[in-house]
């Protein structure tokens, strides 16, 4: 993702932190997948694309 992102994720877990003492931990994906975000994809199966490229097939849409 973008590193607007990892600031808003960033602002979420300093807030939850001081709040409720949540501890947040940051995952970060593979720079090969790093452009794939939820929106893109749905907005590809929105106009009939081909997703399966994208995600493992354990969340792909079933037909």
């Amino acid at each position: 993702r973008n590193p607007a992102d990892f600031e808003f994720e960033k602002a979420i877990a300093h807030t939850n932190r001081k709040l409720t003492q949540i501890e947040t931990v940051f995952l970060l994906t593979a720079a090969k997948t790093s452009f794939i975000s939820s929106s893109i994809i749905r907005d590809v199966i929105r106009n009939n694309g081909d997703y399966t490229k994208f995600v493992p097939k354990s969340v792909r849409v079933k037909k």
